[in-house]
């Protein structure tokens, strides 16, 4: 009796010890032996406990054979039906653990998915206005205005958005280094909320392609007819200079570089702007403009407290003193415009205007 006592103790205090060190040392061993199982799905929220389960099934395993063979002294061929036992509990509930894990894995997705997100953000990659704030050796920091959709407390949209994100299809997993990347036009966080639990997903929009991020650094790549037009259709709002209520004016001059302090300044003014953005005033600059503009736009450099000429619009749909968190459907998008040349860039396009009256 005291033998099997002894036992039950040595097999306890070796599955603690396994569970601590597959919550810690080993875990990221036993989290990629667990994400081996996984089908291509989202692994961002999946239970982690299941690494101190596989440490400690593993080391009571180990345990009970350390104990048969160096505590009871048994030898094998007396103790065959001991040395069995370990050996299949060895092999066998790591299996079972694995399994366990991915069952519960795919189900959580799959209901997690299938309700309503909460919350959509949009950040596309292009175009993007980024001033500097501050320059050190140790590094240099900016404020960037962009192009963005954000959709909350707004049903029906995120029922449509819901709808079409189940209708994704699956088209292949592959390697991220040998993936001819197609244009990145940009990323979305999602945000769900199922059983009352935070869940969320990141999608990248590469050409004709949805791309999601999963285990062992591997990309799905989904094909999405009915959110690429969904997204599409929001895009020709974000073209459409009628959207807009209110603009914000941001230059290297309102810049603190020493406090890290930016103040964009709020222009009254906003039919000025969409007055002067017309098709009339459209022009086709020579090609060293279009490559100053581009090399912000697109390449995403940096202005300078050198760039004085350039200015930056950030065009939104909600009036500027309204907190962005009390806006439930937010569209967002940016102007870029040279006072030196007297010329604005928009969507793609160029335009001879004279926005001064704005600047001074």
């Amino acid at each position: 009796m005291r033998i099997k006592i002894d036992k039950m103790i040595a097999l306890c205090g070796s599955a603690l010890l396994g569970y601590y060190l597959g919550l810690s040392i080993l875990g990221g061993t036993m989290w990629r032996l667990l994400q081996w199982t996984l089908p291509p799905i989202n692994d961002r929220h999946l239970p982690r406990f299941y690494t101190g389960i596989m440490g400690a099934v593993i080391a009571a395993s180990i345990g009970y054979l350390i104990y048969t063979k160096f505590i009871e002294k048994c030898s094998i061929k007396k103790c065959r039906k001991q040395y069995t036992i370990g050996i299949v509990a060895l092999l066998l509930l790591p299996m079972i653990t694995m399994v366990s894990f991915r069952i519960q894995a795919v189900n959580y997705v799959k209901q997690a998915e299938a309700t309503t997100p909460t919350r959509l953000n949009l950040q596309f990659e292009n175009p993007r206005v980024s001033f500097v704030i501050s320059e050190s050796h140790g590094g240099a920091s900016a404020t960037a205005y962009g192009k963005s959709i954000r959709v909350e407390n707004q049903t029906t949209l995120l029922e449509e958005f819901g709808e079409t994100l189940q209708q994704l299809e699956l088209v292949e997993v592959v390697d991220p280094s040998q993936y001819s990347r197609e244009e990145h036009r940009g990323t979305m966080w999602i945000n769900y909320s199922p059983k009352g639990s935070w869940y969320s997903k990141i999608l990248t929009w590469h050409g004709d392609y949805f791309v999601e991020s999963i285990a062992g650094q591997q990309w799905v790549l989904y094909k999405g007819t009915a959110l690429e037009a969904l997204l599409k259709d929001l895009d020709s709002q974000l073209k459409d200079l009628n959207t807009y209520t209110s603009a914000e004016m941001l230059h290297t001059t309102f810049i603190d570089g020493k406090a890290n302090h930016v103040e964009s300044v709020p222009i009254d003014n906003l039919e000025f702007i969409k007055n002067s953005i017309q098709k009339h005033n459209r022009i086709t600059p020579d090609d060293d403009i279009v490559s100053s503009f581009e090399v912000i736009l697109k390449d995403h450099q940096w202005i300078t407290k050198a760039d004085v000429n350039f200015y930056g619009f950030s065009l939104k749909n909600h009036l500027h003193d309204t907190s962005s968190f009390e806006v439930d459907f937010m569209l967002e998008n940016v102007l870029l415009y040279d006072d030196v040349l007297k010329i604005a860039w928009f969507e793609g396009e160029y335009y001879e205007v004279d926005l001064s009256p704005l600047i001074n």
